[in-house]
């Protein structure tokens, strides 16, 4: 879930410091009675109708009933928190404070219905990220966009996978130093913009980032560029090993091409002529040494597909900073960075 403003960012963190000082369960639940039960003006928190109605009365009560557990740091988020909820909040004009709610209300609303208020919102947890690093689980988030809605189910999936994201990040590598991998099939959906920091720094935390997506154009569109650009060029460069099926896309393949890169290699040229008047022909030939491409864009769309007699389908898998064992030959000793191989859908 993502607050795009810092007014709608100040007000969801007065909130959950509110809700966690009062030891109730920090849930969407708890923050949207909460904001919906803020003062709207700055002298209603002293009327005794609303503090009686009030749940966010009602948590500022428990709080102050013990006040005397508080520590010096809890008093100061306190302090903030109360003067934001019942200075700033209720002095804001009517329109920004209606247009700060009905943000909330619109990436909550989702989850206080069911099957959503169940599973996000009960209370209860049957698994923690920490089961992938301590005990080898495998969780699969299945919410299929087509079947709970695009935004809906990208919702879903990119709360999950930032919760786990982070948790893989702060892990300690001495209690658990098992390798955990994240994979994100159609990954152009679910990119935030802290997808990038996170594959910078996942192999620290020996975590293994995969994602599939059809061509780069969908990354693209999905980070806000007409065109791939640094956001996206960013991102695939941090990925170290790619992995280029058959391509349409022009400009996967010319990217595909350069990632690849490029060698001097002789090419030839010829030319020819004639006279008519002397009944003369010369012809030469002739090479010159240019840099080109080691694989054309061209061969990209020459890839083979499988199909219902041939269940194989070929690819080019390119590797970071290293050469394949397999391309070394005497020719060519120092082999190459990548390699035509073939998978099967049996």
């Amino acid at each position: 879930m993502i607050l795009y403003t810092q007014s709608e960012r100040r007000t969801c963190n007065s909130l959950i410091v509110l809700i966690d000082l009062a030891n109730e369960p920090v849930s969407i639940v708890s923050i949207d009675r909460v904001i919906k039960s803020l003062p709207t003006n700055p002298t209603e928190y002293k009327d005794e109708a609303w503090q009686e109605g009030s749940y966010c009365a009602q948590l500022a009560n428990k709080v102050e009933a013990r006040q005397e557990s508080l520590s010096p740091e809890q008093w100061g988020d306190l302090k903030m928190a109360t003067q934001y909820m019942f200075g700033s909040w209720p002095a804001l004009d009517e329109r920004p404070r209606t247009s700060i709610a009905m943000t909330w209300a619109g990436m909550a609303d989702r989850f206080l219905f069911s099957p959503y208020n169940e599973l996000f919102c009960s209370g209860k947890c049957t698994f923690t990220p920490e089961m992938t690093t301590h005990e080898g689980k495998i969780i699969i988030c299945d919410f299929p966009l087509l079947e709970c809605g695009h935004e809906t189910g990208r919702t879903v999936n990119v709360l999950m996978k930032l919760a786990f994201q982070r948790a893989w990040l702060r892990r300690n590598l001495n209690d658990s130093p098992n390798l955990c991998f994240l994979w994100q099939d159609e990954a152009q959906y679910f990119l935030t913009r802290r997808d990038n920091f996170f594959q910078q720094t996942c192999r620290g935390s020996r975590i293994a980032n995969v994602l599939l997506t059809q061509n780069i154009l969908n990354i693209s569109e999905e980070l806000g560029e007409m065109q791939p650009g640094s956001r996206t060029k960013s991102l695939l460069g941090n990925l170290g090993t790619k992995i280029f099926h058959q391509q349409n896309d022009t400009e996967t393949n010319q990217y595909a091409s350069d990632q690849i890169g490029r060698e001097y290699r002789y090419l030839d040229n010829y030319s020819g002529g004639g006279s008519t008047d002397s009944n003369q022909s010369h012809f030469s030939s002739g090479g010159s040494r240019q840099l080109a491409h080691i694989l054309e864009p061209i061969e990209f769309t020459r890839l083979l597909k499988p199909d219902a007699v041939n269940p194989l389908a070929a690819a080019i898998v390119y590797q970071s900073g290293k050469t394949f064992n397999g391309t070394k030959t005497k020719q060519r000793p120092e082999g190459k960075n990548y390699l035509t191989v073939h998978f099967t859908r049996e």
